[in-house]
């Protein structure tokens, strides 16, 4: 723990900009769809097998948890790739640029 940890004076506040912004540069938008689509797939699942109780099940239902899954896929790999920094990176600050700000 550093001593700034420690420290009686007040720290400045955050930029509300940065606030929504998480470590990995990626802000709640990705993570919030990828959410709602998890909930999408779940239904969708959940109907395909309340039809299957009732009978043959037509293409459509049986298929339709397609759709939201490609879409969880392609989001999740997207948040994947984001958090190990496969993303777009800015360039390295030089010793002289830091001390700048």
């Amino acid at each position: 723990m550093g001593a700034e940890f420690f420290s009686i004076t007040p720290q400045p506040a955050p930029d509300p900009g940065t606030r929504t912004r998480r470590r990995n540069g990626m802000g709640p938008r990705p993570r919030q769809v990828h959410r709602w689509m998890s909930i999408v797939f779940t239904l969708t699942v959940v109907a395909n097998f309340a039809a299957m109780t009732r009978g043959p099940v037509p293409a459509g239902i049986t298929y339709s948890p397609l759709p939201p899954l490609l879409f969880l896929t392609v989001t999740g790999l997207y948040m994947f790739a984001r958090q190990y920094g496969f993303g777009r990176r800015r360039p390295a600050l030089t010793p002289i640029e830091r001390l700048i700000g």
